[in-house]
């Protein structure tokens, strides 16, 4: 073994640095060390009694007794190799030491995988413990281990003000301005569970496993009446306009609540809300895809809310895009199909004939962007909010993402550079891009290597990316602000302090690994420092 022969090199090691400092003691007593270098490998027990029996216990037991602390610390050190695979298929190997904790073999093993893991399973299907050593749980040089990708999120809307985690364990951490859902100390108890969040612009609505949701916030999307509460079993999905949310139920229905003007009161359409698998959402309006592709709107007329003129041509609908007041349906032949305020790209006229093979649609506050199968983009709506692009055509082909601000759009491309237009900028020239994501008014780039790329108004989060953002799994931006979930578990936030930029210290403490599954539990009322 790999120890055993350290042990011996130090026995060596040992013996001649005391030859040379105790020259005239070791002769007589060099028989008793030789000894314990031909007796490394035995226990210590045994070694200690063959000291017991000399003349020189004191100096040998001492000597003894740094020996053995040297071989613990060398136990700690010890090398092994263990295999981490995943329900994929995919497996990283992991040198850790047999004194670590398996809690460091499963966070070197996230660092590999560049995504984060609840939980470590040996093949016999016990779980492994993250605070035992990885020789105490058993496992060896070559072990092969299960490992559980974790389902932590951070969650955030361009409306909002504020930040909601998910953890591993269903449990959710929250921060940001106070009165908006970034202090949920009234809704603690119940979100336990928790596989969905929502925000609205001053609310948060969570959507637990067992079909129930809980709200917070303020506002009227923050409360639930009695009436409404019993009519929230069996959601599969929420969806929310700025003051209001829409819940779809497992039996196709749907349950409405906030502000009646943004969409909270759908009793008027309520007779048509059947068979829906989806609601998409604008400032103030909704419209819900039955499973027939048909489409029903309600909220703010001037919003969307009102379909009726192109109603007969909403068909066999795939997916809905939406600016703050106009909503645009993709059809499954890949044509596109808008309403709502003409100017804010509720008016599609102009570019209809372009506006075929389109496979995906952002928005701006005002404007369109629709990405076409060939890699092409097609934009429409306020001239200022990116709805004009002619400057940029020539460089908008091989688009494989286009992301939208309050009032600009940056496409990525297929050689991950990337294209800005609308708004004031400043924009930049970013390459080995991922992913991209945006506040208000400014953009983060996820990066090949997993660090992150800032532009925009330094306020909300653009500027130059602090040296913080490396091994980032995930972005999610507010209004305001934008919060990076890294692959060891924990969170980093940054832009405007009252919209999420600035992470509270006893939040900050919920946010250290997670996506484990065993959460400390966060208690309103003993956990004081949490709200500070």
């Amino acid at each position: 073994m790999p120890g055993s022969v350290i042990f011996h090199l130090y026995a060596g090691t040992l013996l001649h640095w005391l030859r040379r400092r105790y020259q005239s003691y070791f002769r007589s007593r060099c028989s008793v060390l030789t000894q314990l270098h031909s007796q490394a490998a035995q226990p210590r027990r045994h070694v200690r009694e063959s000291f017991q029996d000399s003349s020189s216990s004191c100096f040998c037991l001492s000597s003894l007794q740094l020996l053995g602390c040297q071989q613990s610390d060398m136990a700690k050190q010890r090398p092994c190799m263990i295999d981490v695979t995943v329900l994929s298929g995919q497996s990283v190997s992991v040198l850790v030491g047999e004194g670590e904790k398996v809690g460091e073999l499963r966070k070197s093993a996230q660092k590999k995988f560049r995504r984060g893991i609840s939980h470590l399973v040996h093949l016999d299907g016990g779980l492994l413990d993250d605070t035992l050593t990885v020789e105490d749980a058993g496992l060896c040089d070559g072990d092969l281990v299960m490992g559980t990708f974790g389902r932590a999120s951070i969650v955030s809307s361009r409306r909002s003000v504020a930040f909601a985690v998910i953890r591993g364990d269903g449990s959710v951490v929250t921060w940001g301005d106070y009165s908006s859902g970034g202090d949920s100390r009234m809704a603690q108890e119940e979100l336990r569970g928790v596989r969905e969040v929502c925000a609205s612009g001053d609310a948060f609505a969570a959507l637990r496993e067992d079909g129930r949701v809980v709200t917070w916030g303020r506002g009227p999307g923050s409360s639930l009446d009695s009436a409404v509460q019993a009519q929230l079993t069996n959601v599969t999905s929420i969806c929310a306009t700025a003051t209001a949310f829409a819940a779809v139920r497992a039996d196709g229905s749907v349950v409405t609540w906030g502000a009646s003007n943004a969409g909270g009161d759908s009793r008027w359409v309520q007779p048509q809300l059947c068979d829906v698998h989806a609601v998409y959402a604008s400032e103030s309006a909704f419209a819900a895809v039955r499973r027939d592709g048909s489409v029903v709107s309600w909220g703010n007329s001037s919003s969307g809310g009102d379909s009726k003129p192109v109603q007969k041509l909403l068909l066999n609908v795939a997916d809905i895009s939406a600016t703050d007041t106009a909503f645009a349906a993709i059809l499954q032949s890949g044509h596109v199909v808008t309403w709502g305020c003409a100017a804010q790209g509720g008016d599609s006229s102009h570019v209809r004939q372009r506006l075929e093979h389109v496979q995906a649609i952002s928005s701006t506050a005002d404007a369109f962007a629709a990405l076409r199968t060939d890699g092409t983009v097609v934009t429409w709506g306020g001239a200022l909010c990116g709805g004009e692009s002619s400057d940029v055509q020539r460089d908008l082909r091989q688009v494989r993402q286009v992301c939208g601000s309050t009032n600009a759009f940056a496409a990525l491309r297929m050689d991950g550079s990337v294209v800005c237009w609308g708004g004031n900028g400043p924009f930049v020239q970013a390459h080995g891009v991922e992913r991209l994501h945006a506040s208000a008014v400014a953009f983060a780039a996820l990066m090949s290597d997993s660090n992150v790329f800032t532009w925009g108004d330094p306020l909300y989060g653009g500027g130059s990316a602090s040296p913080d953002l490396k091994d980032v799994q995930q972005i999610a931006a507010s209004a305001s602000a934008f919060a990076a979930l890294h692959v060891d578990g924990t969170v980093t936030a940054w832009g405007h302090p009252h919209g999420g930029g600035h992470i509270r210290p006893g939040a900050q403490r919920h946010l250290l690994d997670v996506f484990r599954t065993d959460q400390p539990p966060i208690d309103p009322e003993e956990d004081q420092e949490y709200w500070l």
